[in-house]
């Protein structure tokens, strides 16, 4: 079915596809889709907030980079909160690196860096701290 849009309806579409897959990923044990999407969502609406402060950082930027300059701005601006969701995020993003590259990396001559039966729960658990 399509959906007639109006003005930024695009965008609201967009994230509403988003959030239903990020739950159903959840739901269906699939966490590194659900980290993957969670990522790009937090990445866009911080890109977007730095930016409009003129931090002029561009569409490739990461989560890791764009998120402590938004702690930055919100601490400058007075917005305490929004400095606390952006710290969460920049901690996020380090749990989420830390799985997607935990289920085969590995120094030579040993086993990755976590195990296959503790993974998926950990994974799991990275995706739902994503939804912040």
């Amino acid at each position: 079915m399509s959906v007639k849009v109006r003005g930024n309806s695009e965008k609201y579409l967009s994230y509403k596809f988003a959030f239903n897959r990020i739950n159903k990923a959840i739901e269906a044990q699939f966490p590194l889709e659900a980290i993957a999407i969670e990522e790009s969502v937090m990445t866009d609406r911080f890109l977007s907030f730095a930016n409009y402060y003129d931090a002029e950082f561009p569409l490739r930027t990461t989560l890791g980079q764009v998120a402590p300059k938004v702690a930055k701005i919100c601490k400058q601006v007075g917005d305490l909160e929004g400095k606390g969701l952006a710290e969460r995020a920049s901690e996020w993003a380090k749990s989420r690196n830390q799985v997607l590259h935990s289920i085969a990396k590995s120094t030579p001559g040993t086993g990755p860096t976590l195990r296959s039966d503790t993974f998926l729960r950990t994974a799991c658990g990275v995706a739902d701290a994503g939804k912040l």
